[in-house]
């Protein structure tokens, strides 16, 4: 998925969950662009 996305250093990435997931794309995003952001949809 990260290779299909193409990453570049100067990106911002906003990726968003179902509150499922360990976070890892996130993670792996954040290490390849300028800066990485994140939301976790919870269910209350």
């Amino acid at each position: 998925m990260t290779q299909a996305l193409n990453p570049r250093t100067n990106d911002v990435v906003l990726e968003v969950g179902t509150g499922t997931g360990s976070g890892y794309q996130a993670a792996v995003l954040a290490g390849l662009v300028k800066r990485g952001l994140t939301r976790t949809r919870s269910s209350w």
